[in-house]
């Protein structure tokens, strides 16, 4: 486990984690809401891990991805000019939007529909990692259960009970106990499809 503080996101401790990003890892990390659980967008064995430590096991599950901007975004899905004022709006924040995806995006993240998640957290740690790793996470909330919500909370319960399953765990102080806001931004009206932290500008 390594400490990076939000208010100084680099250091060795942040370089210790882009490197196992690098090297094929997975790694816990904090957001804006929930820790999270994330790898490189290229690694597709990373992405099967971590959808075995979440549980996840029908063909419609799909990870999210975690960008650094929205310029970012549009190199994987489409965005209209009516979607880039939304996101505008609204990101970095506690958002999950959904979006029409791009024949770049690799199939653990597209769904039958062919849309794709993405967030931009306002999270400096979580930002930073995008930004030197130079591609977005392919990433999930911790499956956290609600009779234990410490373990969502804390990094050093993260690493009992999840430490043998991923490659680092990034310390980036106590987590937030709720979840994204889900916005399907390909209907019309935009609609909502999970409340959760943060008030959607629309």
């Amino acid at each position: 486990m390594v400490r990076v503080y939000e208010d100084t996101p680099r250091g060795e401790a942040m370089e210790r984690a882009v490197a196992t990003l690098r090297e094929g890892g997975v790694i816990i990390y904090p957001t804006d809401t929930l820790y999270a659980v994330g790898c490189a967008l290229d690694n597709a064995r990373g992405a099967e891990r971590i959808m075995q430590l979440k549980g996840l096991k029908r063909k419609s599950d799909r990870l999210t991805f975690l960008c650094d901007s929205i310029s970012m975004v549009a190199e994987y899905a489409r965005v209209s000019n009516a979607n880039f004022r939304l996101l505008r709006d609204n990101l970095p924040g506690p958002f999950t939007f959904v979006l029409p995806g791009m024949n770049r995006v690799p199939n653990h993240c597209l769904s039958r529909r062919k849309t794709v998640g993405v967030r931009i957290p306002a999270n400096a740690i979580a930002r930073g990692l995008v930004e030197a790793l130079g591609m977005p996470l392919v990433t999930g909330s911790l499956p956290v259960e609600e009779g234990a919500p410490e373990y969502g909370v804390y990094p050093e319960l993260m690493q009992q009970k999840w430490g043998a399953l991923v490659d680092l765990v990034v310390d980036g102080g106590p987590g937030q106990m709720q979840a994204s806001t889900v916005v399907d931004a390909t209907a019309e009206p935009v609609e909502i499809l999970r409340e959760g932290k943060g008030e959607l500008l629309w």
